[in-house]
C-alpha cells in the first residue's frame, strides 16, 4: 500500500480528515517518493517479516544414486517501530492581530508538512540506528553485495563531461555501470542528488524523458530508461542535500551515491507501519493551538538485491 491509501485512524482522537489530507498531499507535492513506495501494516512494536527464499536447484546424478537435495530454512528481516513526526503550534495571539487563525494555521501546516516530507527522505537515505530514535536507511543498509562502484575505483570515479576521448570514456563506463546496477537490482526508482541526475540528462539525453503522475498531484517525474528518478533533496532545513557531494571513498572526499530501489509490500525494500500517517488536531492548549503529526515507521530489505547503492561517483 502507498502512505496516503492508508487510514491514519489510531482511535484515540477525533479525526479531522481534512487537516490529514492536507499534511498527505503536501508531502506527496514536495517529493515524489511516496508515490512508489510500499508499506505493510503490523501490529505490536516488531516484526519478523520473511525475507526472499535463496534456495537454489541445480545438479545431476547416477543411476540407481539419489540427489544430494537442496534444505531449506526460512530467513527473517527484524522490524522495530520508530515514531517519525512533529507537532506544529500556532498562538492564538494573531486572531486578536487581524489574522485569521484558521488561514494562519493552514499556511503553517502545509510548510511545515513538506519539511516532514523532506525530513522522512533523509531518514529513508540516511537513518541510522546509533540513535535509537532513528530507523536504518538505504545508505546504513546497502552493504556486501548491495554496494557497488563504477569500475571498481577503490578511490572513487570521476564522470567527466565534454567530447574529449578521456570524457566520453568515463561516460561509458559510468552509464555501463549504472545499466548494470539496474539490471542486478530491477529498481522501482532510482534515488540521487539533484547534480547526478543534470549529469545523466547530458549525457543520455535519448533515454530520458520528463512525464507527469496520474493522481491528484500532477506532478512532473523524471524517468531514466523508463525508471522514476527521485531527486533525493534536501533535508528539513532545506538546505543540507541528503545525498551530498561530499560523501568520502577512499582518498577523495568529494563523491556521491545513486541507489536503485525495488520496492514492495513485505516484499524487497518495505515499510513497516500500523495505521499510517496520524494527524491530530489538539486545538487550543494554553495559548496555542496544536496539530500534532506522527508516523510508526521502519523499513527492511528483504531480498538479496532489494536495494543498491553506487557509492563513489565524483563529478568533474
Amino acid at each position: 500500500m502507498k502512505l496516503f491509501e492508508l487510514g491514519g485512524q489510531d482511535g484515540q482522537s477525533v479525526a479531522n480528515a481534512a487537516l490529514r489530507n492536507e499534511v498527505v498531499n503536501q508531502m506527496r507535492l514536495e517529493t515524489r517518493i511516496f508515490e512508489f513506495l510500499e508499506w505493510y501494516q503490523m501490529s505490536g512494536s516488531a516484526d519478523t517479516p520473511k525475507k526472499a527464499s535463496t534456495e537454489t536447484g541445480g545438479d545431476e546424478r547416477t543411476i540407481n544414486a539419489d540427489f544430494a537435495g537442496v534444505t531449506g530454512a526460512p530467513a527473517l528481516g527484524s522490524v522495530a517501530l520508530k515514531i517519525l513526526g512533529d507537532k506544529i503550534v500556532t498562538d492564538k495571539a494573531y486572531e486578536r492581530r487581524y489574522i485569521s487563525i484558521g488561514s494562519e494555521r493552514l499556511s503553517e501546516l502545509r510548510s511545515f508538512s513538506r519539511g516532514l516530507a523532506r525530513h522522512f527522505v533523509n531518514r529513508f537515505v540516511n537513518g541510522d540506528t546509533v540513535d535509537a530514535k532513528q530507523f536504518d536507511g538505504l545508505k546504513k543498509r546497502c552493504t556486501g553485495v548491495r554496494l557497488t562502484s563504477v569500475d571498481g575505483g577503490a578511490d572513487g570515479f570521476q564522470v567527466v563531461l565534454g567530447n574529449s576521448d578521456t570524457a566520453v570514456k568515463s561516460q561509458q563506463k559510468f552509464i555501463k555501470a549504472l545499466g548494470s546496477m539496474i539490471n542486478r537490482v530491477n529498481p522501482t526508482i532510482l534515488v540521487m542528488n539533484g547534480d547526478v541526475i543534470a549529469y545523466i540528462e547530458e549525457i543520455e539525453k535519448q533515454f530520458v524523458r520528463l512525464d507527469n503522475i496520474d493522481g491528484v498531484t500532477e506532478l512532473a517525474l523524471t524517468r531514466y530508461k523508463n525508471i522514476p528518478v527521485i531527486n533525493a533533496g534536501r533535508a528539513k532545513d532545506d538546505a543540507t542535500l541528503v545525498i551530498g557531494l561530499n560523501e568520502t571513498k577512499g582518498a577523495n572526499v568529494d563523491c556521491t551515491s545513486i541507489y536503485a530501489v525495488k520496492t514492495g509490500e513485505r516484499l524487497d525494500t518495505t515499510l513497516a507501519t500500523n495505521v499510517g500517517l496520524v494527524v491530530d488536531d489538539l486545538g487550543l492548549v494554553g495559548t496555542q493551538y496544536i496539530t500534532n503529526v506522527e508516523l510508526d515507521v521502519d523499513m527492511e530489505i528483504l531480498s538479496a538485491y532489494g536495494a543498491q547503492r553506487m557509492e563513489g561517483v565524483r563529478l568533474a
